[in-house]
This record gives structure tokens, C-alpha cells and sequence, in this order.
């Protein structure tokens, strides 16, 4: 057990080093990084469209899977062919969810202001803010895409180090972990 579990420690933490990797090209060239995740996203979509098709036996709900694979094969085409395709439509869908998901927002900061609270004002000034971000990204999609990939490239290493650190601490006292779990 203790073997076992040295072994997926340390394949943890060099996944944890992967990603600060990938978090730290991600911060250092987002434009870049976001083509190559949308080349790799293309080619996951060709293989299970290509999954789908061969294996078309199922059903989900009213759509077989043929279905599915045949949008999932044409879409990763697309994509493919046209990475900045997916630079463009990721922003702007996240800025449509945003500016709506904000409008719910001020509707029930609304409604704690008409019962009576006292603290209706701060979600409403931030889902303003967030509605005018959501427009901002609708707007200027390549700009939105560029700070996406920052952010997440910066979520990426926060992770990383953070996950790094927790393992170092399970590394560090492994026995004990071992000793609860066989328990």
C-alpha cells in the first residue's frame, strides 16, 4: 500500500508541475496558448466524432450517437481549419452568460432592497460591473480571449503550487496516511 501510494504522490506532483508549466505559458504568451488549445480541442473533437461514428449503436434521449458524431466530426473540422474561430466564440459566449447571469443578479438585489435589506447595493453595483465586462468581452472578443487565457494561466499556477504544496505535506508524512487508510 505504501509503494502504491508513493507512486501516485508522485505522479500527482509531476501533473501539479505540468500545469504551472502550462499556467506559466499560458500567462507568458495567452494568444498563442489559446490557438493551441483550440487546435487540441479541434483534434478531440474529430476523434470522438470519428468514435461516435463507428460506434453509432447507442441512443441518448432522441439523438444517436451517429448524430453526435457527425456535428462533433464537422465541428472539430471547422475548428481546425479555423482556429480563430473559437477565439472569437469563446468570449463571446462567455460574455452573453455573464451579462445574463448579471441581469438575475440585479433582479435579486432588487428584490432585497424592496423586502428590506440593507445590503442590496453592493451586488447590484457588481453585477453592473459585470454586465459592462460581459459587453466589453462581446465587444472585443480577441482582447477577451487574450484576458481569459491570462486569467487562467494565473489559476493554473495558484493551483499548481497550492496542489504542490499539499502533496509535499502528504509526502512528508505519508506512514501516518498510510497507517489511517489502512485502518
Amino acid at each position: 500500500m505504501l509503494k502504491k501510494f508513493n507512486k501516485f504522490m508522485w505522479i500527482s506532483i509531476a501533473s501539479c508541475v505540468l500545469f504551472l508549466i502550462i499556467g506559466i505559458i499560458f500567462l507568458g504568451n495567452p494568444e498563442t496558448s489559446f490557438k493551441v488549445v483550440s487546435i487540441i480541442f479541434s483534434v478531440l473533437l474529430i476523434v470522438t466524432g470519428i468514435y461516435l461514428i463507428v460506434d453509432y449503436s447507442g441512443k441518448v434521449l432522441f439523438t444517436s450517437f451517429l448524430t453526435t458524431g457527425i456535428l462533433s466530426l464537422i465541428l472539430g473540422v471547422v475548428l481546425l481549419l479555423n482556429p480563430d474561430a473559437l477565439v472569437v466564440l469563446v468570449p463571446i459566449v462567455v460574455g452573453t452568460w455573464m451579462i445574463t447571469s448579471s441581469i438575475v443578479d440585479i433582479e435579486l438585489s432588487l428584490s432585497l432592497k424592496k423586502i428590506g435589506y440593507s445590503s442590496w447595493l453592493l451586488p447590484t453595483i457588481m453585477a453592473i460591473i459585470a454586465i459592462v465586462c460581459g459587453v466589453l468581452m462581446i465587444v472585443y472578443p480577441h482582447s477577451g480571449t487574450i484576458a481569459l487565457t491570462t486569467f487562467f494561466g494565473i489559476l493554473l499556477i495558484v493551483y499548481s503550487m497550492a496542489a504542490i504544496i499539499d502533496l509535499f505535506v502528504f509526502k512528508k508524512n505519508v506512514n501516518d496516511i498510510v497507517k489511517e487508510i489502512e485502518e
